[in-house]
């Protein structure tokens, strides 16, 4: 039997990364193009840089650079407009892979020493996410479904456990604003007209000194192939024949 499985997680191996969709990256932060605007102050889209934002090395998990936000307290920090035409900062593409992509996913990194919680406490960060576009009114997605790092808690602060410099996955779904019923909560956006924008806010408290938000690779990434789960269906199979 530890033949079938070894055999049946190679096959499953091979399929995930022979069909899995490449990730739809709008956000590497190497540079000013990323078409990003500080959404607290409502500014229009421009390619300088407020006081809050700065690139890093640290947390830069696409390329060479993360884009660092330092903000305490809560705010709507961040906002990537994304519209289906050549206008220069807008990735042309991201209405199409919105709906054809169930989650929304990005890379954060904190520094741990960089944070000081109060005494006796343990502090918290929050980053949540607001989206909104052609046909799709303002929607809070809240806290990330999905913590590659802290998966029993996502979104969560765990500086107990936190190692010096901690990177995790946020990631969003996103699936039920593309699943065809045409509501209010939906995308009606085509691949070649209209707008879908992402809004990240910020939240953190109980801490004496507040670090930086280090945010990288942006992107859009599919859900699991249906191929994957029939594979597993058929390693079961394969098994229960085996035993």
């Amino acid at each position: 039997m530890s033949k079938a499985i070894l055999v049946c997680a190679i096959v499953l191996a091979v399929a995930s990364s022979s069909f899995a969709a490449a990730p739809f990256v709008f956000g590497t932060w190497e540079n000013a193009d990323n078409g990003f605007i500080d959404w607290g102050t409502q500014a229009t889209i421009t390619n300088s840089m407020p006081a809050k934002y700065g690139y890093s090395t640290i947390g830069a998990t696409d390329g060479s650079t993360s884009l660092r936000l330092t903000q305490s307290g809560w705010n709507q920090n961040l906002a990537v407009r994304s519209y289906e035409d050549t206008l220069a900062g807008y990735p042309n593409g991201i209405v199409s892979n919105f709906l054809a992509d169930q989650y929304v996913a990005i890379d954060v990194t904190f520094v741990k020493s960089e944070w000081t919680p109060t005494a006796g406490g343990n502090g918290y960060t929050q980053i949540e996410l607001n989206i909104q576009g052609t046909g799709l009114s303002w929607t809070g997605l809240g806290m990330p479904d999905v913590d590659t790092g802290n998966p029993g808690y996502p979104g969560g602060w765990d500086g107990a456990n936190f190692p010096a410099v901690y990177t995790t996955t946020y990631m969003w779904d996103i699936s039920a604003f593309h699943d065809g019923d045409f509501d209010n909560l939906e995308l009606t956006a085509t691949p070649t007209d209209g707008y879908v924008n992402f809004i990240f806010q910020t939240n953190s408290g109980g801490f004496d000194t507040y670090g930086n938000y280090y945010l990288d690779n942006l992107r859009l990434v599919a859900a699991p192939e249906p191929v994957t789960i029939a594979l597993l269906g058929l390693g079961g199979l394969f098994l229960r024949r085996r035993k």
